[in-house]
């Protein structure tokens, strides 16, 4: 894979080995994997893909993501190669297979995993340190800056910031996610097990996918996204439903 290179594609007698490196917010890489996808999904055919992820720890929420906008396109994960005890846990707990160890990202970096004193590497994902992130669930959060590209923000009451969530960046909240401001990333509301509803909303609605609860949408209609109005998505009776004012 060249250095460059944030997703490379192998054929094996298995299927297709997708390698991604380590390294990389979770964010840039799914926009990688959206474009790269649109435009060859013709490669891939009906192929199982097997996922070589090295030491790259990720959570239930990102694999989930990355099942669904699989499944969306008709492509099934076979299966990863992983060295994260706690991502393979996650990954068996989904039905896929597992492999310990590392495969193909051996052949485009070979690098080892970052020593864990050097905590701002260690770490697969960019989580910006948000002040009050240990506030109580119930707590209003607020954040006064536009959450770019490859950063994600975590909180386990309510959302509110005060600018834009820009294409690659990841908002997480336990209760309630409002944005004064452009949602063009990923937001996921309701990640408190103790919430019984949650709302996301942004005075300009155009993200890359949502999330409430456990329900996910990454495809919208062009009558929501295209107006400069606030939307508002909430969850009703096991959908994801809109109001635009």
């Amino acid at each position: 894979m060249p250095e460059n290179d944030i997703i490379s594609f192998r054929g094996t007698r298995q299927g297709i080995l997708m390698s991604i490196k380590e390294d990389e917010p979770f964010g840039k890489v799914m926009d990688e994997l959206k474009n790269r996808i649109d435009n060859e999904l013709d490669f891939f055919g009906q192929s199982p893909i097997s996922l070589d992820l090295g030491w790259r720890e990720m959570d239930e929420y990102d694999i989930d993501e990355l099942l669904y906008y699989l499944q969306q396109n008709g492509l099934k994960l076979l299966g990863i190669i992983s060295t994260s005890l706690n991502t393979r846990k996650i990954a068996e707990s989904r039905g896929l297979k597992v492999i310990i160890g590392r495969l193909g990202l051996a052949g485009h970096h070979g690098r080892k995993k970052p020593a864990l004193q050097n905590k701002a590497i260690a770490r697969p994902q960019a989580r910006t340190s948000v002040p009050g992130i240990n506030r109580p669930a119930c707590e209003t959060l607020f954040v006064r800056k536009t959450i770019r590209s490859g950063q994600v923000i975590e909180h386990p009451g309510n959302f509110v910031i005060m600018g834009d969530v820009n294409p690659g960046a990841e908002v997480r909240a336990g209760g309630d996610i409002v944005i004064v401001g452009a949602l063009r990333g990923i937001a996921h509301a309701g990640r408190n097990p103790e919430t019984k509803s949650a709302s996301i909303s942004a005075f300009r609605f155009q993200p890359t996918q949502i999330r409430i609860k456990d329900k996910i949408e990454s495809r919208f209609d062009k009558s929501i996204t295209k107006h400069k109005k606030p939307v508002v998505a909430i969850l009703d009776n096991g959908k994801i439903k809109y109001t635009v004012y």
